[in-house]
């Protein structure tokens, strides 16, 4: 490791930390604080880091959140990768159809009786 190890900026501390952050700025642009509470905000020298703190200190159900969409988004490929497998199979089958009455006339035009 080297010396800026600890504060690479993307370590996961970090780059947890400026998603939350991302978040929370996000969480404001689709819903709005009275005058007061903005102000009241504002009157600190970090509100985003002071918002940030107390998260941190919340239990929510972020993470869970998080692991749920990733099994949802798995769950989704894996049906869209058998829906894909099963249409590839019809298609074989049909193909082998298609082809089946091609080798049956193969087989009726040759004349060696050991075929």
């Amino acid at each position: 490791r080297g010396r800026y190890a600890r504060h690479a900026p993307f370590s996961a501390p970090y780059w947890q930390g400026y998603v939350v952050r991302e978040d929370i700025l996000l969480s404001l642009e689709y819903h709005d604080l009275t005058n007061a509470q903005a102000e009241a905000l504002l009157k600190s020298p970090g509100p985003l880091a002071d918002i940030f703190k107390e998260f941190e200190q919340r239990e929510t159900d972020y993470m869970d959140t998080v692991f749920d969409t990733v099994v949802c988004r798995a769950n989704a490929v894996i049906n869209v990768a058998r829906l894909l497998g099963y249409e590839e199979k019809e298609k074989e089958k049909e193909k082998e159809n298609r082809e089946t009455p091609e080798k049956e006339k193969e087989t009726a035009n040759r004349t060696d009786p050991l075929l």
